[in-house]
Order: structure tokens, then sequence, then C-alpha cells
């Protein structure tokens, strides 16, 4: 399964990392996190849906065992600055990029929400 060695390299990855270095994950993760009590520690209540999808399951559980959060469902933008991703028919806005960041290090960022209007050929913001 791709996901699963993904997943299995990630942490590989982050097992090399140096304690005291800031690990800060961004991507386009395909996942969906949701506010269940199970990833309250982790994700912050602004998610932009309420049951996490199977890829969000995934992050939250590596975030879990690793104790980082993804940083950018802890800070409440507009609605349209949430979303990084939108429908090729242009109405299903979805939140499927995180940045994640050490749980200890968090305080080194201020804040995070998509941009958009800038133009670098994907279908992201």
């Amino acid at each position: 399964m791709k996901k699963k060695k993904f997943y299995e390299d990630l942490q590989t990855v982050h097992n090399k990392i140096p304690k005291h270095d800031i690990v800060i994950i961004l991507g386009d993760l395909n996942a969906k996190i949701g506010k269940e009590d199970v990833y309250q520690n982790f994700a912050g209540k602004h998610t932009f849906r309420e049951i996490s999808n199977r890829n969000g399951e995934w992050v939250c559980e590596y975030a879990i065992a690793n104790n980082v959060k993804t940083i950018n469902t802890h800070y409440q933008p507009k609605r349209i600055h949430k979303g990084t991703w939108i429908s090729p028919d242009g109405n299903t806005l979805n939140q499927t990029d995180h940045v994640i960041i050490d749980a200890n290090k968090k305080g080194v960022v201020e804040d995070v929400r998509t941009m958009r209007g800038l133009n670098c050929d994907s279908d992201h913001f």
C-alpha cells in the first residue's frame, strides 16, 4: 500500500531529525481532518469538516505518534482562506493541504491561511 509506505518513510525521516530542530511539514495530503474528539489535541477546532476521511485519519495518527499539530486548523480565517482546493465543477471547497509543526514549537507560527490568486499552475490555493 503506497500510503503506508509514505508514512513509514516519513517516520524514518522524522526519526533522523535532531530533537532541537523545528519540524515543519507542508503538503497536499488529501487529508480532510474533522472535529472528532479523539483528534482534538492534534487538530484545532477550525477544521473544514466534521468527520475525517481516511487520509485525515492517517495524518492524525502520524501526528499523535510524533507530538505534532496541524497548525493551519488552529487559526480562524474567513472560510475563503481555509479551503486549499476547489473541485473542477467549482462548487466544492476542501481543506486537503496542511501545515504540520512540532506541538512544543507551534508558538513560532503566528498565522496560517490560504492565499488565493497566485498562479502556480496548480488546482490548489
